[in-house]
């Protein structure tokens, strides 16, 4: 309230972070008094996009928004109109002045004895305080990069030291400065708008998305300076000495390591990202006629001005194709399809609540859906928590003490679970429409996503994962009970769909179990060898399947161990059945599926029951994921 009175502004950072707040502050909002405003007073309020940030709270207020350019030209732009152009030009320019080492700008481009950052404003900084830096680094044993006879400094936006070092004899690295530097300088800025573009593909471009920011390229392009720019003892190189700077696989580990690959979770994105920065960032960079992309669009240019190199990024394309990013054709229509998908769920999240649709209203839409969902869905299975003896097992199966029954047990208590939840949440919103009962929040949210064909939000907490609308869930969800339920009755499928599973997880461990207690082998000495069966052998199990009376061809290697699998997508990539591999997809062919799948467990010798399998480990070999779109 002071600083109402008193004009004054004030400044609420990260407000996302504070959701339980939120609804505190709001009220704060709402109450403060009109006519006791100063006139100079500003409530300022930061935060990401979040559900929990109120939305009186947006619609009062003035939005302002900072968010990263689309597309690799826009991206480009941002980043080189960051850099200070005198500072790039004299740092290509063919004769200079004493240069400097780190973030010192050459003494021809600033007469004054500040230093100038490449992303930076001058600072000054006592050359003590830097020199108490370099000692709390060696008492670390971290050994400096280089003994320079002079050192100087500056301080970041965060009041932490910058280390900057500064050579006080004159160098001329002409042809580091005239051929290294400036192509790597564009290397760098356009492996950063690939990292920010990437994740525009979905899981075709990440497996977990990650943000990189402007700081990252701002500490690669200070190490540039630092491990590539000045040679050691300020030797010049000729032209065959630039492609072996060992400076370069240091920059190259930096950037992909920490700076970029720091903020990256999974590893098969870091090996993504190693890949990238190789081909945009290397010493292949350096060659004359180098491309980014086959068809020769994206490359870095020749060293040339600033202005030069603007000139180059403005004639690119405003859409990037996929292959810039090392993806199928088939990338830029999924990307579409997602945008499309985000735009309508936005246009349909602004749709007035109660509304008359086609002559009816959402009420009359909400009753006749919920009791067709309800007389799809059948009764929930009949199961004896204590025993299972209700489950018919081929008592004269190899498998009949194997763990699967208990994988069956398990999908029939989870799709139990959410049976009930779905029919009492559509019995509720029916007496809710009925007024028997309140309309309270959850069914207000639900009553919404019926009329407009969503899965309700209040059934995923106990749902298998899902991108299908509504009508499309419902009868994926009857086709699963079916598979369950024929299971159950007729006892262990000839050959598993594994799209059938609740969690498709819990059967791969079922199958080790049943293999580890069948032939008594430890189960963390066993991995699982999953091949694609060929054309002919998918056709004679199709036919075994589909035939109860056939014989089955795959018997010896069943007793032996080994399930059968259907069910699976591919996107990406599509199988080859002639070749028996992976093949590029066919143009607009966006999902494929798979033959029959063999999976048997083995015992894997590197294996031993003290070791510790890490899934995260890129180091491990002896770990085995799998990546499945199952349907």
């Amino acid at each position: 309230m002071q600083a109402i009175d008193r004009g004054n502004w004030v400044l609420l950072m990260n407000c996302h972070l504070a959701a339980s707040w939120m609804s505190d502050l709001e009220k704060i909002v709402k109450d403060i008094p009109p006519d006791r405003v100063h006139h100079s007073f500003r409530l300022w309020l930061t935060t990401t996009p979040t559900p929990s940030f109120p939305a009186s709270i947006l619609q009062a207020g003035v939005k302002i928004t900072n968010e990263p350019p689309k597309g690799i030209r826009g991206s480009l732009l941002r980043s080189f109109k960051q850099i200070d152009q005198t500072i790039f030009d004299s740092r290509v320019a063919s004769t200079h002045t004493p240069a400097s080492k780190g973030l010192i700008t050459p003494t021809s481009a600033h007469s004054n004895s500040s230093s100038t950052s490449f992303y930076g404003t001058p600072n000054n900084v006592s050359s003590n305080n830097l020199q108490t830096s370099r000692s709390n680094l060696t008492s670390r044993n971290l050994t400096p990069l280089s003994t320079p006879h002079s050192v100087s400094g500056t301080i970041n936006s965060s009041n932490s030291l910058v280390p900057v070092l500064a050579l006080d004899k004159k160098i001329q690295p002409s042809i580091v400065n005239t051929l290294v530097y400036p192509k790597l300088v564009f290397g760098l800025c356009f492996f950063h708008a690939l990292a920010q573009e990437r994740s525009k593909f979905g899981p075709l471009g990440t497996n977990v998305p990650f943000k990189s920011s402007e700081s990252d390229l701002a500490i690669s392009l200070r190490q540039l300076e630092t491990f590539v720019l000045f040679p050691e003892d300020g030797k010049d190189l000729t032209e065959d000495e630039v492609f072996d700077i060992p400076g370069i696989e240091t920059l190259k580990y930096m950037v992909g390591e920490c700076n970029y690959g720091g903020r990256v979770t999974d590893r098969w994105d870091v090996r993504v990202l190693r890949h990238t920065l190789e081909g945009v960032c290397s010493r292949k960079i350096l060659q004359s006629n180098y491309k980014f992309s086959e068809s020769g669009v994206y490359y870095a240019p020749e060293p040339t001005n600033y202005q030069g190199y603007l000139n180059y990024i403005k004639q690119l394309p405003l859409n990037d194709p996929p292959e810039v990013f090392g993806l199928h054709e088939n990338a830029d229509i999924t990307q579409a399809m997602a945008d499309t998908a985000s735009f309508f769920d936005i246009i349909m999240a602004m749709q007035p609540k109660y509304q008359t649709i086609i002559g009816s209203t959402g009420d009359d839409i909400v009753m006749t859906r919920a009791s067709e969902i309800i007389d799809l869905l059948p009764a929930q299975f009949a199961i004896d928590t204590n025993t299972i003896t209700n489950v018919n097992l081929d008592l004269n199966s190899s498998y009949a003490n194997s763990s699967m029954e208990s994988i069956l047990l398990s999908e029939m208590l989870r799709y139990n679970n959410l049976l009930t939840v779905i029919k009492n949440s559509l019995g509720e919103i029916q007496n809710a429409v009925k007024g028997l009962i309140p309309m309270n929040v959850d069914l207000e949210r639900l009553r919404g996503e019926i009329i407009s064909s969503q899965v309700p939000s209040l059934w995923m907490p106990h749902s298998y994962p899902t991108l299908k609308p509504l009508q499309s869930y419902i009868q994926d969800l009857c086709q699963r009970l079916t598979f369950i339920k024929n299971w159950k009755q007729n006892g262990q499928p000839k050959v598993f769909w594994i799209g059938g599973f609740f969690t498709p997880r819990n059967f791969i461990t079922g199958v080790l179990q049943s293999y580890s207690r069948k032939y008594s082998v430890p189960i963390d000495t066993l991995r699982i060898a999953a091949s694609v069966l060929d054309k002919e052998t998918s056709h004679k199990l199709s036919e075994w399947e589909e035939n109860q009376t056939a014989v089955n061809p795959m018997q010896s290697k069943i007793d032996q161990g080994t399930f059968y699998i259907k069910g699976l997508f591919m996107e990406g990539a599509r199988w080859d059945d002639e070749e028996n591999l992976l093949v590029e997809s066919k143009p607009k062919e966006l999902y494929t599926s798979l033959p029959y799948i063999a999976v048997s467990p083995q015992q894997d010798s590197n294996r031993t029951l003290s070791s510790t399998i890490d899934p995260n480990n890129a180091n491990n070999n002896t770990f085995f994921t799998s990546y499945m779109y199952t349907c």
